[in-house]
């Protein structure tokens, strides 16, 4: 019989944790989580106090002499210093002008846009303003509306370059480039629409210019003119507008 003596038991080993690359990874990825958390938060308290200590503009003092403001008025969203555009009209045309607060010099620069005229069409002021965006890396336009001297509304689209504003170009159907403008207009038997939408699923909006003829409240015909965004332009899109006027000719709604 076999007996054990006590200082000869073996101790039993204990088990030692091992740590994978796996768990490192896990770490690091957690680490950068909250690292880029405090960045961000501090990037919010730097841009809001930059809000907070610029003042809200007069937008008249920076009218020239004689020119009349309008209560068009639209602050640029998603900017770290305030940017607004509004509506004025001087010598009798509608312009748009556009203030930036600048940190450097601790106030606001002032620029303006051409006169809101096409050819024989002028704006007399400008009582709507927005932002457009036309999903094409952050491009955005302006649109400015307002009635036009013959009665109807119209939209001229324009695009901030700096603290200037430019008009866009549109690219009509004879290959002529002029200022963008379309008509938006509501009659008895006619009426003109605006509109962005992706026509052909590219992920990019185009300017769809619509012509209904109506009788007793029916539509007649339609006709649809598509503008795509290319090279900083609308460009007119033979196809793709006879395409569409043709499916919804086919396919009325």
């Amino acid at each position: 019989m076999n007996i054990r003596h006590p200082s000869l038991r073996v101790p039993k080993r204990k088990r030692q944790l091992k740590l994978g690359p796996a768990f490192f990874v896990l770490i690091g990825v957690v680490g950068s989580f909250f690292l880029a958390i405090i960045v961000f938060q501090q990037t919010r308290i730097e841009r809001s106090s930059s809000v907070e200590l610029s003042p809200l503009p007069s937008f008249a003092t920076f009218l020239p002499e004689g020119a009349a403001l309008s209560d068009a008025v639209l602050q640029i969203p998603d900017l770290p210093q305030p940017s607004y555009f509004f509506g004025y009209a001087q010598d009798g045309s509608a312009r748009v002008g556009l203030v930036t607060w600048n940190k450097n010099h601790n106030q606001y620069a002032f620029g303006a846009s051409p006169k809101l005229l096409s050819d024989d069409m002028k704006m007399e002021m400008v009582t709507r303003l927005s932002t457009q965006s036309l999903g094409d890396a952050g491009t955005s336009i302006i649109l400015a509306e307002g009635p036009l001297t013959d009665g109807v509304t119209g939209v001229f689209v324009l695009l901030r370059q700096g603290n200037d504003l430019h008009f866009v170009s549109a690219v009509g159907s004879q290959g002529i480039a002029r200022p963008a403008f379309f008509i938006r207009s509501t009659e008895a038997k006619h009426v003109d629409e605006l509109r962005f939408e992706d026509v052909n699923a590219d992920g990019r909006l185009e300017a769809v210019a619509v012509s209904k003829i109506l009788r007793k409240n029916v539509v007649l015909s339609e006709m649809d003119s598509i503008y795509r965004w290319q090279d900083g332009q609308l460009v007119y899109d033979k196809d793709l507008s006879w395409a569409i006027t043709t499916s919804k000719s086919l396919f009325p709604e």
